[in-house]
């Protein structure tokens, strides 16, 4: 060693020193490589050695392959991955005791672990070849009542996970920032048009390509992220199924999931397809509307005829009104009667002329005019009405009532008597 150098730390031992320690070792030891998730979390550990004794207690071979949770289902619930990631993660220096009954195993065992670079080195023990202390088997009664309540939990978890298969509702479970899709029941395949084998494990955006859009992407990272609860009312989706994009509509809630110390591990859902009553309540909407518009055509319709017909009676008044003025300035007598009364409508002053007992408008001719009538013309009034044939008159005799101190006058007429619209039926 140079003067002045840092103290070496490596022993002074030959390599066949060590391996030579690990055969003759009483105690298992055992090297584990941390196996990631695709976020970067540690999922399991990879076996990559076994020293003999380790080899004599676990049954493995030097090098066997495979991973804790491969080799030792039951390593997850006896609490053996989670004091792997503390120690490799954390630093944590504590032992780890359990009584393993199962995966073949039935020992207490007491390990002891600590990182070494990117390795997890572990020192373990069992007592197979010991006598079984009373705190042993105590410990091994208590943990064998703790492995029968595991049991009963499981089965509850069965029968749950059975009955969340069978429910109406659609029910999912997603796991992780990516939402990988951990749970989907019968329901939630139907809607999807896809079956289990193609999304279990995987991304649901993955899956469902087509329904990442920002918006529902942006709702499943909020509740993940936030670890507060989301529910929608109506939430549009589309859909690839059964070979088309179709728009679906959903009511639902997601819950978030959370670990024991309060972080979210992912995201529950449970919903509805609403999509025929929406699209039902939407054609009602349509309809409704149509409806309207046909009613606001129908309305600006009528309201033009009215216009019209207000218009054409302006002018038909202002054309009876002309006519009216022409007749008051004819010499001649002229009338319009209507009806088969014969109602004076119309006289002009040559003919209200003929009669003294008053005016003739609005009266008819057996009231106004009874002298008319004596004389035979209400009987050619009421032929000209009811055949609708035009009668003329040549030099008709008529004799007026006289008015008072007037002697009794006599006149003829040439004029014809036709029907029109004031005097036909």
């Amino acid at each position: 060693m140079a003067p002045g150098s840092p103290a070496s730390t490596s022993l002074p031992f030959p390599d066949s020193l060590l391996h030579d320690l690990l055969d003759v070792s009483l105690t298992g030891v055992n090297v584990l490589r941390p196996v990631y998730d695709p976020a970067g979390e540690i999922e399991d550990f990879a076996i990559e050695y076994l020293n003999p004794a380790g080899q004599r207690m676990t049954g493995l071979s030097a090098q066997p392959g495979g991973t804790l949770l491969t080799r030792f289902p039951a390593s997850m619930a006896a609490g053996i991955l989670v004091y792997y990631r503390r120690v490799y993660t954390d630093g944590y220096t504590g032992l780890h005791e359990i009584n393993y009954q199962a995966d073949g195993l039935d020992n207490y065992f007491r390990l002891a672990a600590r990182r070494s670079g990117d390795w997890l080195v572990v020192s373990f023990t069992d007592t197979s070849d010991q006598d079984r202390s009373a705190v042993e088997l105590a410990l091994r009664d208590s943990q064998a009542r703790e492995q029968a309540l595991r049991s009963e939990a499981e089965e509850q978890r069965n029968a749950l996970r059975s009955f969340v298969e069978q429910a109406p509702v659609a029910v999912a479970v997603y796991r992780g920032p990516q939402h990988r899709v951990e749970l989907a029941n019968a329901a939630t395949l139907a809607i999807w048009d896809r079956p289990l084998p193609d999304v279990l494990g995987r991304p649901v955006f993955e899956v469902l390509p087509e329904a990442a859009t920002p918006e529902v992407v942006a709702l499943f990272d909020r509740v993940y992220a936030t670890g507060t609860a989301h529910t929608a009312h109506e939430q549009p989706t589309t859909l690839v199924r059964h070979g088309q994009r179709q728009e679906v509509y959903w009511n639902f809630v997601f819950q978030p999931e959370f670990l024991p110390d309060g972080r979210v591990i992912g995201i529950r859902s449970v919903g509805t397809d609403v999509t025929e009553q929406v699209r039902a309540r939407q054609q009602l909407e349509q309809l409704n509307q149509d409806l309207e518009t046909r009613v606001q055509a129908r309305t600006q319709e009528a309201l033009i005829l009215q216009a019209d017909l207000l218009a054409a009676a302006r002018r038909q008044a202002d054309q009876q009104t002309l006519l009216h003025e022409v007749f008051a300035q004819t010499p001649a007598p002229i009338a319009l009667l209507r009806g088969p009364g014969h109602r004076f409508e119309y006289v002009n002053a040559a003919y209200q002329a003929f009669f003294s007992a008053g005016p003739l408008a609005g009266r008819e001719v057996a009231d106004a005019a009874p002298e008319l009538a004596a004389q035979g013309f209400g009987a050619l009034l009421d032929r000209v009405y009811h055949t609708g044939e035009t009668y003329f008159g040549a030099e008709a005799p008529f004799a007026p009532v006289p008015v008072n101190g007037e002697p009794p006058a006599r006149c003829t007429s040439t004029l014809p008597t036709k029907p029109t619209a004031k005097t036909s039926r």
